[in-house]
C-alpha cells in the first residue's frame, strides 16, 4: 500500500534508487561543466587570477565546476520530482550546464582577463557537449523509472 504525498514535489521519502540517480546526474553534470571549463586550464590562464574577491591559490575552475555541478543536479532533481523531465528538457538543461562556466567567467572575471577569455569557444563547446549529456541523463533516469514501474 503506497501512500501518496500532498506536497508539490511528489513523495517526500528519498529512496536509495533516487540517491543513486542523483549521484549519476551529478557525475554527468560535472562532465558537462568540465567540457567548457577545460579551455582555461592552467594557472596562467585562470580568468580570476587578478580578481580581488578570489584570493585563493587553487584555480577558479574548481569553484566553477563544483558550483555548476551542484546547480545542475538541483535543477534536474526538481524537474524529476515535478515530473517535468522530458528528453528536450534534458537537452536544454545539459546545454545550460555546459554553458554555465563560460557565462560565469564572462560575468565575474576582471575586465583585463575577460578580454582574453575564449568566451565564444567555451560557450559553443559547453552547449555541444552539454546537449548529448543531458539526453543521456534523461534516458538513464527514464530507464530506471520504468524498471521501477513509475
Amino acid at each position: 500500500m503506497a501512500l501518496r504525498s500532498t506536497g508539490t514535489l511528489g513523495p517526500t521519502v528519498f529512496t536509495y534508487a533516487q540517491a543513486v540517480r542523483l549521484r549519476f546526474v551529478a557525475i554527468l553534470s560535472a562532465i558537462a561543466a568540465l567540457s567548457s571549463a577545460l579551455m582555461v586550464k592552467g594557472a596562467d590562464n585562470d580568468p580570476l587570477r587578478d580578481a580581488s574577491w578570489w584570493p585563493h591559490e587553487p584555480h577558479s575552475g574548481v569553484l566553477v565546476v563544483a558550483g555548476t555541478t551542484i546547480l545542475g543536479t538541483c535543477f534536474v532533481h526538481v524537474l524529476m520530482r515535478l515530473r517535468l523531465w522530458r528528453w528536450w528538457v534534458g537537452a536544454l538543461i545539459g546545454a545550460f550546464i555546459g554553458a554555465t562556466p563560460s557565462l560565469f567567467y564572462a560575468s565575474f572575471a576582471p575586465q583585463s582577463a575577460a578580454e582574453s577569455l575564449p568566451f565564444a569557444e567555451m560557450l559553443v563547446t559547453g552547449i555541444v557537449w552539454g546537449v548529448p549529456i543531458g539526453i543521456v541523463m534523461y534516458y538513464a533516469s527514464r530507464k530506471e523509472e520504468s524498471a521501477r514501474g513509475a
